[in-house]
């Protein structure tokens, strides 16, 4: 199945659509997915949750632009409002859940300052440490886990990752 039979046999699904790219062999996938499950049980005829293993559906996968499992791409009427990438805590799937069973499509998937000054705070650690010991491996990763606090306020980040999404669909 491609990306337009699939949105094609969404779109007239009322309700609000959680796709879950997962796969098996995936540790965080599966440490959300009895959150997941349960979350499906109990919004069941509010908001629709469907499960797509990366590895057996990799046309799928290109066809979303997934670059990182799991991701939860939610869509309303066949259209993406909003993506999660990698494992956030239960209660944002739980605040996830109730925001799109109330009629919100529109997600708000930033990480919480806390997380992001940790973060920032680590990748300045990882970065200082390979300055002082000439390793520009560890400068490198630490420029990388910096970058994980702030890519999703980067807009230049975000340019292009709307724009590779597009050129896939």
């Amino acid at each position: 199945m491609n990306k337009n039979e699939f949105l094609s046999s969404l779109k007239d699904n009322p309700l609000p659509v959680v796709v879950d790219f997962w796969a098996p062999w995936c540790a965080p996938c599966r440490a959300i997915k009895p959150v997941l499950e349960r979350l499906k049980e109990q919004y069941h005829g509010k908001v629709d949750l469907m499960e797509i293993n990366a590895d057996e559906q990799p046309d799928l996968v290109r066809g979303f632009s997934v670059a990182g499992i799991p991701t939860l791409v939610i869509l309303h009427q066949g259209k993406e409002t909003a993506r999660v990438t990698g494992a956030k805590p239960p209660r944002f799937y739980e605040e996830m859940f109730a925001a799109l069973a109330s009629g919100q499509t529109k997600i708000n998937s930033s990480l919480p300052w806390g997380q992001r000054l940790l973060r920032l705070g680590g990748g300045v650690l990882i970065a200082g440490i390979g300055l002082s010991s000439g390793s520009w491996l560890l400068v490198l990763l630490g420029g990388v886990v910096m970058f994980t606090g702030v890519y999703d306020r980067c807009p230049v980040w975000a340019g292009l990752s709307s724009f590779l999404r597009r050129g896939r669909g």
